[in-house]
């Protein structure tokens, strides 16, 4: 039997609502006594299984950046000492490869083609008169017609003129060369980005290329995401670039650098798009 022991502010209130107290106290009393335990399995925790699959991610990622192109061809003269006659190409076209982008002045190089080619005509007729006069004493050694000596020198004159002849055709080799090379031209197709030459300049003058060209017209977007987008990026993904004109540009995603910008802590990942040309 449980006792309660009431103060004179408990004896002032009303006896419903003293039962109350009892009542509740003895409820309590109960559910301590009588609660069942719960078994093992009852603890355990609840877990809920979900298969792992591939799903599309939903969203949109948005990055700036500079545009720049995907391979760069630089274009200079490969002779040195002539003149610029004509620049054929400006920035913005677009070019196939071998097209003609500049020509050099060859009425220098002309006057010495026609020079050397009179050499080597002339160099030709002496190498054949040498070898016909050795060609005459050919196994007349040991006869007394002539000398021993003077058979070997006529043979050592031949040979001599014939090197002089091939020496002569080696240059005007050179020349012709030289003359292929005064039509500078594009090693690649692609768009012409920069034009650093004009009628006039002299070839071999400077280090800066006269030409530069994005292959194939291939131009990319240089963005930089954070660490947080940059998990919904995947390579191949399709995406839309508006230049500053407001037009739209579709491409895809080509790469997404595992480098991080050490000021920025951004990532670093490359759109590709053929540029119309």
């Amino acid at each position: 039997m449980m006792q309660i022991k009431t103060s004179p502010a408990l004896r002032r209130r009303t006896p419903a609502a003293l039962m109350v107290m009892i009542v509740g106290a003895l409820a309590l009393a109960a559910c301590s006594e009588d609660a069942p335990r719960e078994t093992a399995e009852q603890q355990a925790r609840a877990v809920t299984v979900v298969p792992v699959a591939a799903r599309a991610i939903t969203g949109s990622v948005a990055a700036s950046g500079p545009l720049v192109p995907r391979e760069e061809a630089a274009v200079s003269a490969e002779i040195a000492g002539y003149r610029v006659a004509r620049v054929l190409v400006e920035p913005g076209a677009y070019v196939r490869k071998g097209q003609t982008l500049a020509v050099l002045d060859g009425a220098l190089l002309q006057s010495q083609l026609q020079q050397q080619e009179a050499a080597l005509a002339q160099a030709e007729v002496q190498a054949q008169q040498a070898e016909s006069q050795a060609a005459r004493v050919e196994g007349l050694e040991g006869q007394g017609v002539l000398s021993n000596e003077q058979i070997e020198q006529r043979q050592f004159q031949a040979q001599s003129a014939r090197a002089q002849a091939r020496a002569q055709a080696a240059g005007l080799a050179d020349l012709r060369a030289r003359q292929a090379r005064l039509s500078v031209t594009a090693p690649v197709a692609g768009l012409v980005l920069a034009r650093n030459v004009r009628p006039g300049d002299q070839s071999g003058a400077g280090t800066t290329p006269w030409f530069v060209i994005a292959r194939d017209g291939l131009i990319e977007l240089r963005a930089e995401v954070s660490e947080a987008d940059l998990a919904r990026i995947r390579e191949g993904q399709s995406v839309q670039v508006t230049l500053q004109n407001g037009e739209t540009v579709q491409g895809t995603v080509r790469l997404v650098s595992p480098q991080v910008n050490a000021e920025s802590q951004l990532e670093i990942g490359r759109a590709s798009g053929r540029e119309r040309g």
